[in-house]
């Protein structure tokens, strides 16, 4: 053909679409006897085999058990990169009887503009001229250059198309597993590269362009979609896991199994947070009080164990298939965002104490008092917020290397995209600073309550006996809630944490009563019968006396105490009836 000049028109497109039919053909063709052969061996029996082998290729293929999917796949990829190999040595064959120069030819009088033959003359007995010019000889090359892409191309996509056949049963596999399926699609995806690489360099120096893309693209965007809808069902299980944790804890502290411990330190190294989990022993666990981060303590809850061996799960998907490293940890952050949501819920919407009521209800009728949080579910969850504010940054700094594994042509990609999953790391930190922060509030709005539902400004003042003048009994329950309170909150957050939820707690306090009677106030409500009784100034002095007496024993916000004590004092003095008396009585607790 060559030397009849005829190559060029041989190699035309009509000649590369019927190669393409054929292969196609020949691809479905052996992977139907793959797929029968595996489901006979298995099946063990002719006629179960034969059974199962009814249906489209792509029912047969759904029909796989997981090793027999192994089996197809490796036979099938193997079959697909021999027939590659023969296309490229049929190509190199071709290379090979077509010269660089062809200058003996052009000396004989061939023309660049002479027509090519046509059939006709090829059938015709009498010998053409050697007429083959560069040009011609280069197109013939820049044909099989696009044979060669086209084919390879179509047959990498169709044994991709034969894996998302089994789209529903690879969901269901371990990342493990399915990373040996990668493996085999990983060894066609490097093989199919480096001969057309080959190919490149031969064709190239001969003037022929070839595409910009790789002849893989189509099979590895069909595995990576494939590996993200693995991705997605891994997910969406752990978020179910989530909020079932979350529904069913009581927001207690529970003892730590020293091997959370262990899990927080391999997660914020660097090196060890790359590597596989080792096989835990066999030996007693030892439980701690708290969960222990650089230099604090965490008193934590069961859910936030859960949490934990969750974002392990995760962490260990990215060790498993490094190529969905970004995407898994985005998913990640979408968990802990989703937990965060749970959390505030249950605690500061009163989820847990709606859910205890309704069960309460069911076992008793509807005489049952109203369920709400308690101080100590809001404190535990606040140290619960904290662990996890504090634990992320240190998490982003360990999984960013992690998640810039990966390289070839998406490196530059990849970068891009780890450098937005940290600001995402930042943003879900934030957030959970935000949640303690309102858990805090929530309980300074104990300590206000506390008089509050006491009615201090509402219910009188005891009557004088004996000359003794007995305080609010709003005072004393609010005296006995601090005290409570104080020590709760020493023995689980730290002492900044502690004197902050007083201090906001006192400074409302006093807010609330310079609002009821400070300036442009007028006339009392008709409810304020304290207030509005007859030197009600005296007893409220009295009142913040007792106070200050008990609540500067309380070393931590002893000062705290005298600030306040002294900002009430001085609102009382200022805008009630207080007689000259108990003023001289309590000169030296009154502010200058």
């Amino acid at each position: 053909l060559q030397r009849r000049n005829c190559l060029p028109k041989v190699l035309h497109i009509s000649f590369r679409d019927l190669m393409l039919k054929q292969f196609k053909t020949a691809l479905r063709e052996a992977a139907a006897g793959i797929c029968q052969k595996c489901l006979a061996a298995t099946a063990g029996q002719e006629t179960d085999a034969t059974q199962q082998a009814k249906g489209t290729l792509d029912t047969q293929i759904g029909r796989l058990t997981y090793t027999q999917s192994l089996e197809f796949w490796d036979e099938l990829v193997a079959w697909v990169l021999r027939l590659s190999k023969r296309l490229v040595a049929f190509i190199e064959l071709v290379i090979s009887r077509c010269p660089e120069d062809d200058g003996d030819s052009a000396e004989e009088g061939a023309s660049e503009t002479q027509s090519y033959p046509t059939a006709d003359d090829l059938s015709s007995p009498r010998e053409l001229p050697l007429a083959s010019s560069t040009q011609a000889t280069n197109k013939a090359f820049a044909d099989l250059g696009r044979l060669y892409e086209t084919t390879v191309t179509a047959m990498l996509k169709q044994i991709g198309d034969f894996v998302a056949a089994r789209a529903t049963q690879s969901q269901k596999l371990k990342p493990a597993e399915f990373a040996r399926t990668l493996a085999a699609s990983s060894r066609a995806i490097l093989e199919a590269d480096s001969q057309h690489q080959s190919l490149r360099k031969r064709l190239e120096p001969r003037g022929v362009l070839f595409s910009a893309g790789s002849v893989s693209r189509e099979l590895k965007g069909i595995m990576y979609n494939q590996t993200k809808m693995l991705v997605e069902e891994f997910h969406q299980s752990k978020i179910t896991l989530a909020r079932m944790a979350v529904d069913v804890d009581d927001w207690s502290a529970v003892r730590v199994d020293e091997e959370f411990q262990r899990l927080v330190e391999r997660m914020i190294d660097p090196e060890a947070i790359q590597q596989p989990a080792p096989a835990s022993g066999a030996n007693e666990a030892k439980l701690e009080q708290c969960l222990r981060l650089k230099d604090k303590q965490f008193h934590v809850v069961s859910a936030v164990l859960m949490l934990l061996q969750c974002m392990w799960q995760y962490l260990e998907f990215c060790h498993t298939l490094p190529a969905v490293s970004c995407d898994v940890m985005q998913r990640l952050l979408t968990l802990l965002r989703q937990f965060n949501n749970y959390t505030r819920i249950a605690v500061l919407c009163g989820g847990i104490a709606k859910r205890a009521q309704s069960q309460k209800d069911k076992a008793d009728g509807d005489k049952v008092e109203k369920k709400k949080v308690t101080a100590v579910q809001l404190v535990h969850c606040s140290q619960t917020m904290g662990f996890v504010a504090a634990f992320l940054p240190l998490l982003q700094v360990a999984a960013t290397p992690m998640m810039q594994r990966q390289g070839g042509d998406e490196q530059q990609g990849a970068h891009s995209q780890a450098t937005l999953v940290s600001q995402q790391f930042e943003e879900v930190t934030k957030e959970y600073e935000d949640h303690r922060r309102d858990l805090y509030n929530k309980m300074q709005n104990v300590l206000v309550r506390l008089l509050l539902i006491g009615d201090w400004y509402e219910k009188p003042h005891p009557e004088e006996k004996d000359g003794v003048f007995p305080p609010h009994p709003a005072v004393k329950s609010f005296l006995d809630g601090c005290g409570k309170m104080y020590k709760m909150l020493m023995r689980i957050l730290q002492l900044q944490d502690v004197q902050s939820i007083f201090q906001a707690g006192f400074a409302e306090v006093a807010e609330t009563l310079q609002k009821k009677v400070g300036p442009g106030v007028g006339k009392f409500r008709k409810e304020d019968l304290a207030l509005r009784a007859p030197n009600s100034g005296n007893r409220y002095v009295r009142d913040v006396a007792f106070m200050r007496e008990h609540l500067i024993t309380l070393p931590a916000i002893a000062k705290a105490a005298q600030d306040w004590t002294d900002e009430l004092m001085r609102v009382v003095i200022a805008y009630l009836d207080v007689t000259q008396e108990v003023r001289q009585e309590f000169a030296s607790l009154t502010p200058q």
